[in-house]
């Protein structure tokens, strides 16, 4: 290799470096934006709503205050894997097992509630 060719090797590498610098710094500076967030419950300190707009009310232990989180026609509520409506929920998922209940942060509505999978037999469509 001549010295030349080192030479622009060298070049390239600087100006690769350079440009990386300054895309590593201003991507270090951008603040995270929380999306959503999620409780995780006993399902019996739960009571699910009674109609698709309303709220739902838990206590994240038995001694804590009771939380409120509102409902809406987009929340959507999964038994294990597959999604149900209200009614299937309320009948298959409510009072055993482990459920997750998330909620964009802002608004307080819940985005879905999940029963985990193997928390309870269900089955059948209502």
């Amino acid at each position: 290799m001549s010295s030349v060719d080192a030479r622009k090797i060298g070049k390239t590498i600087l100006t690769l470096l350079f440009a990386l610098v300054p895309l590593s710094l201003s991507a270090a500076n951008f603040d995270m934006i929380q999306r959503e967030q999620a409780h995780e419950l006993d399902a019996a300190l739960v009571t699910m709503p009674s109609s698709p707009t309303g709220y739902m009310f838990f206590k994240s232990c038995p001694d804590c205050r009771v939380v409120s989180l509102q409902v809406n026609n987009n929340t959507k509520y999964v038994l294990g894997r597959e999604t149900v409506t209200l009614r299937q929920f309320r009948k298959y998922g409510v009072r055993r097992g482990q459920m997750y209940v998330f909620y964009e942060p802002k608004s307080k509505i819940v985005t879905r509630v999940r029963l985990r999978e193997g928390s309870r037999r269900w089955g059948g469509d209502d």
